[in-house]
């Protein structure tokens, strides 16, 4: 969701991480139905504040989602479960000149996949930073 955003106003992706279970060839089949969760975290830096703001507001208020508070300057969360097939959540955030991004997602029984684990997660990255 967030690799648009290193094309906008000279931002640049200065990190991709990638987490998932082991299951044999996963990467293989459908990427868009996975058998195990996963997890994806962004991060994006643009040159001055003013930037990151106009792309966060492009990329991520444009596309809906609920604000979710406590967390960056301004933080979004996205529910992108796909009918039954899967589920998936985001949450996408910027602090100053940064954005960032977790994407938590799996089999649509997965019943550890919710809002609050992406924003867990979303929290542990921003404390990172």
């Amino acid at each position: 969701m967030l690799l648009p955003v290193a094309q906008f106003h000279g931002c640049k992706t200065v990190g991709v991480v990638f987490f998932s279970a082991s299951v044999p060839n996963e990467l293989q089949g459908n990427p868009t139905v996975s058998k195990a969760p996963g997890i994806v975290s962004v991060a994006v830096s643009c040159p001055s504040v003013a930037d990151a703001q106009k792309a966060f507001r492009t990329f991520l208020t444009g596309t809906g989602g609920r604000s979710v508070s406590g967390l960056g300057d301004e933080a979004r969360l996205f529910n992108v479960s796909k009918g039954g097939s899967d589920r998936l959540y985001i949450v996408g955030w910027r602090q100053s000149n940064q954005i960032g991004a977790v994407d938590v997602g799996g089999p649509p029984n997965d019943k550890r996949i919710t809002p609050a684990l992406a924003e867990l997660l979303a929290r542990r990255a921003v404390a990172r930073s």
